[in-house]
């Protein structure tokens, strides 16, 4: 799987070969390669991150196994903490809110660049000439973006990128809203520009982006949300949605494979959440959330995850401001519930440490969109 991770415990199993044997109790020497599926399944359900994908290297047998589990095993471990500081160094750690393990990661490409989200499972970095890096630190997989349209511009706190795959053109899509200049813009990996996208009105503001269910959704001025349109010339077309509620500008998407969220929230102050129920086209007042939690980080990663699969608490919202050392809880009326301290390791001596979500369950499911400039599904 060509993990960066590395930390935490490790299987003393993990440079074993399908080529060493084990003696049954009748003495008969049998492969590990052997081994039934549903003991594979057992094993792997009980290993660290790290050790799951050590455990994925001792043979090409154990490899399909762990590929096939990857999307359960995923979904049970909770979203992770990033910890880096404010300026990017050759690797950053993870942080797991429930057991406290630390996992770290080399990423080279993290020297002189800054952090400006997460999404689909990758880290997402500009560079000082404005250059786009992506790297999943799961997969190790990287991809290099030219130049934003405004080269002479720096990263503003409000601004945002989300990263997505296209059907049927299967290349990767960018998608960046600057919210000084009001403008989206967004390229393709095949595109040789990028394109760009500025709302009619003036007092357009863009406040978040999602993709949901093939689609990206654009969140804005007077909780309008719209749909953005590959096709050239690009275009938001606006959804007409009944019963919408008055909020604040400090709202954001939080979505889930199945639920499209939008939250208004201000740290002990405010906290409202709705549902954007596309299929009835109408604003639904959320109260309770079930065995379900919202995710949210002042670094622009935010989901709504199961936090019953690994023990967490359910039907509340667990926080992580920019340069804080905790995740805060709070329940859905806005109180303040408990806190989880971050451990963020004796060598690290910069104060200026930023935190922010990443989420191991969209490592192997990008999320994508339906690429209409060809077609219409």
């Amino acid at each position: 799987m060509g993990s960066l991770l590395t930390g935490g415990s490790s299987s003393k199993g993990n440079k074993e070969s399908c080529k060493r044997r084990k003696v049954s109790p009748l003495g008969e020497l049998r492969p590990w390669s052997e081994l039934p599926d549903e003991l594979l399944n057992i094993i792997s359900k009980r290993l660290s991150m790290v050790d799951y994908f050590s455990f994925g290297h001792v043979c090409t047998k154990w490899r399909s196994s762990s590929m096939a589990s990857s999307k359960d095993f995923f979904s049970s471990v909770p979203p992770l903490v990033i910890v880096l500081s404010s300026r990017g160094k050759k690797a950053c750690f993870f942080f797991n809110i429930c057991d406290g393990r630390r996992y770290e990661t080399k990423l080279p490409c993290f020297t002189g660049k800054f952090l400006i989200g997460s999404s689909s499972g990758y880290l997402i970095m500009e560079g000082t000439k404005q250059d786009l890096w992506l790297t999943n630190p799961v997969t190790g997989h990287k991809l290099e973006m030219i130049k934003l349209l405004q080269p002479t511009s720096r990263v503003h706190l409000n601004d945002l990128t989300i990263f997505a795959s296209t059907i049927p053109q299967k290349d990767f899509l960018v998608v960046s809203i600057s919210f000084i200049n009001v403008q989206l813009q967004f390229r393709r990996s095949k595109d040789v520009n990028w394109h760009i996208y500025k709302f009619p009105s003036k007092s357009w503001r863009f406040f978040d982006l999602v993709v949901f269910k093939f689609k990206v959704y654009a969140l804005g001025t007077d909780c309008q949300i719209a749909t953005l349109s590959l096709k050239s010339p690009p275009s938001l077309t606006l959804l007409k949605l009944k019963g919408k509620p008055r909020l604040t500008n400090f709202v954001k998407f939080v979505a889930s494979d199945q639920r499209l969220l939008v939250v208004d929230f201000i740290p002990s102050l405010r906290l409202e959440v709705y549902e954007v129920d596309i299929s009835r086209m109408e604003w639904v007042k959320v109260t309770d959330l079930g065995d379900q939690a919202l995710f949210i980080s002042d670094m622009k990663s935010s989901r709504l995850c199961n936090a019953t699969k690994w023990g967490g608490f359910s039907n509340c919202l667990y926080h992580l401001t920019f340069m804080a050392q905790r995740c805060t809880l709070y329940s859905l009326a806005g109180k303040v519930i408990g806190s989880i301290e971050i451990d963020r390791g004796g060598k690290e001596k910069s104060p200026r440490l930023n935190y922010g979500w990443f989420f191991p369950e969209e490592s192997y499911e990008m999320d994508i969109v339906w690429d209409d400039k060809y077609d219409v599904i």
